[in-house]
């Protein structure tokens, strides 16, 4: 099964791997992604106020399993609007 460089990413940093800075900056990228989808913040700056700890302790182990997450939905350019 396919899985986007995003989706990795989180995946990784939640194994406890050390990404660098331009990693992290893609998984915020996801992270809006996801957030977006299941759970949308009512402000940008409410979004900016979740760090990636915060994340990944309350979003992903919610959304982590889902279908959209394994079946590759989050690859760029994969699912047209």
């Amino acid at each position: 099964m396919s899985r986007s460089p995003g989706i990795e990413l989180l995946r990784r940093y939640a194994d406890g791997e050390q990404l660098t800075s331009e990693e992290i900056e893609s998984l915020r990228s996801m992270m809006y992604m996801i957030r977006q989808t299941y759970s949308p913040p009512r402000t940008w700056a409410s979004f900016q106020g979740l760090s990636v700890e915060g994340f990944m302790q309350d979003i992903w182990p919610q959304v982590r399993e889902r279908f959209e997450i394994q079946s590759g939905l989050f690859e760029h350019g994969a699912v047209k609007p």
